[in-house]
């Protein structure tokens, strides 16, 4: 495999706290050492996607542009079980990473993130069903970590569960 042949679309700035580490420009608003080690090992793109935010977007648009970079702009959001209106337990919202694929796909991706915080925040950000059927032109979904519905589903083996989650 070529390393243009892969591109990584789950990754956390430091724009996620406590979890993410990819610094996407220094203190001059330059791209930062990683963006361009990735770009000089022929990484042709990249996405972010950081716990439920965007604040990173804009500057890592920008940076991953300057080194040639193609930005994929995302957002692994956190998924309430039930509606992101009612109060639940936080063991059982799951995570689901969610790429723009296009203006559509950033404009919807922006709708759901802040509507998780207007609507649907409950010690975190949540977004439910309903918000991701209401904005998913232009989105791409991919099933997030360990921590999605579909991964615990699996996990606990019910298969058909999963299924059921990863092709709703």
């Amino acid at each position: 495999m070529k390393p243009t042949d892969f591109v990584h679309l789950h990754n956390h700035t430091e724009y996620s706290l406590l979890d993410g580490m990819i610094k996407i420009s220094d203190d001059k608003g330059r791209p930062s050492e990683f963006l361009k080690n990735l770009a000089a090992q022929g990484g042709g793109a990249m996405a972010i996607t950081d716990h439920g935010n965007m604040y990173g977007a804009l500057d890592f648009y920008f940076s991953a542009k300057a080194v040639d970079i193609l930005p994929i702009i995302g957002c692994e959001v956190y998924v309430a079980k039930g509606s992101r209106k009612e109060h639940n337990d936080r063991k059982e919202n799951g995570h689901m990473t969610l790429l723009a694929s296009d203006f559509e796909g950033y404009q919807n991706l922006m709708s759901i993130v802040s509507d998780a915080y207007t609507d649907g925040f409950d010690a975190k950000p949540r977004t439910d069903s309903e918000m991701l059927a209401k904005y998913a032109k232009g989105i791409i979904a991919l099933s997030g970590c360990i921590q999605s519905h579909t991964a615990k589903a699996a996990a606990a083996g019910n298969i058909k569960r999963a299924t059921e989650l990863a092709t709703q």
